[in-house]
């Protein structure tokens, strides 16, 4: 036991240096995929966990073959994050979707169509934000509200409509 531990730390501290030197990168690369801080945060520590798997094949840290397999792990790993993202439709709390820069009633970070977008009934906001934020199709709509597709769409229809009249109630002009 103690010698698999001996033979062991070389390894952590060189998957350690492997770790300080591509986070950036590898979360780079995670964010230009998937355009959410948090699942790509999520993507690096799972291309992490893979990396650990054939570590032992990696001969130096800082060679191009290191670095191309990060890139292809990476790569890899938000690949199949949104393959699972689109198969599994998992009902979001809509009535914070979008509001991440809302406050403590405090509207000033929320551009004017998303105050207006969060001000409409909620059979309206839910489709759109359901469409329009988080790009679910009509057929995925209706799954996730229970709802007909024909209703959705009836829905996202009156919704634009009401949301280009409050939208001029406030001045702008689309």
């Amino acid at each position: 036991m103690v010698l698999e531990r001996k033979n062991y730390r070389p390894d952590a501290s060189r998957f350690e240096s492997c770790y300080n030197k591509y986070k950036n990168y590898m979360y780079s690369i995670a964010y230009e995929k998937l355009q959410d801080i948090h699942i790509a945060e999520d993507a690096v520590q799972t291309s992490f966990e893979k990396l650990a798997k054939v570590f032992s094949k990696v001969d130096n840290i800082n060679s191009e073959y290191t670095k191309n397999l990060i890139k292809i792990i990476t790569i890899n790993t938000c690949k199949d994050m949104l393959r699972k993202k689109s198969k599994s439709l998992e009902t979001v709390p809509l009535e914070t979707a979008g509001k991440e820069l809302y406050i403590n009633g405090d509207y000033s970070g929320l551009s004017d169509i998303s105050y207006c977008i969060h001000n409409l009934p909620k059979k309206y906001k839910d489709v759109l934000i359901l469409k329009y934020v988080y790009g679910f199709t009509s057929k995925e709509t209706a799954r996730i509200l229970s709802i007909k597709e024909s209703t959705v769409r009836s829905n996202i229809r009156r919704g634009k409509v009401l949301l280009e009249q409050k939208l001029k109630e406030n001045g702008i002009n689309i």
